[in-house]
């Protein structure tokens, strides 16, 4: 259920605990889940994202899920249960801000993934030409 869970005292996140956010659009505590702690959030385990709503964020997106006072600790580990989408968190604890920033998503390759698979195109149309016209040679 999306929306917004409030902590007026500390929070504490210990290994292996898992904290869950839904991402379902683009709205603070409405369209996707924000997790705010009043005073110290001491963070460790796994933070588990899931997009929800058919919702699907770009590579540069960012989302403000958590808030704190102040901050001990950060998530270990970042798990997606949607394959193709991968995220960073950044903690501001000047603003006391917790940022989610999609890293990857699925359908979107990179500008080196692309020239790869350009390269390995050319390279292996060149060598079946030249194949082609080594077989003509050896035969005429």
């Amino acid at each position: 259920m999306l929306g917004t869970l409030q902590f007026s005292g500390s929070y504490t996140q210990t290994t292996g605990a898992n904290t869950l956010i839904d991402l379902g659009g683009t709205t603070q505590g409405v369209t996707y889940d924000l997790l705010k702690v009043g005073g110290l959030a001491t963070l460790d385990g796994t933070l588990d994202v899931n997009l929800v709503n058919g919702f699907a964020p770009t590579v540069g997106e960012t989302f403000n899920f958590l808030t704190y006072g102040s901050r001990s600790g950060s998530f270990d580990e970042i798990l997606s249960f949607d394959p193709g989408f991968t995220y960073n968190v950044n903690y501001n604890d000047a603003t006391g801000v917790g940022t989610l920033i999609v890293t990857g998503a699925m359908g979107v390759p990179e500008a080196s993934t692309l020239f790869s698979a350009a390269l390995m195109l050319v390279t292996g149309g060149l060598l079946l030409r030249r194949r082609r016209h080594g077989k003509q040679v050896q035969t005429a």
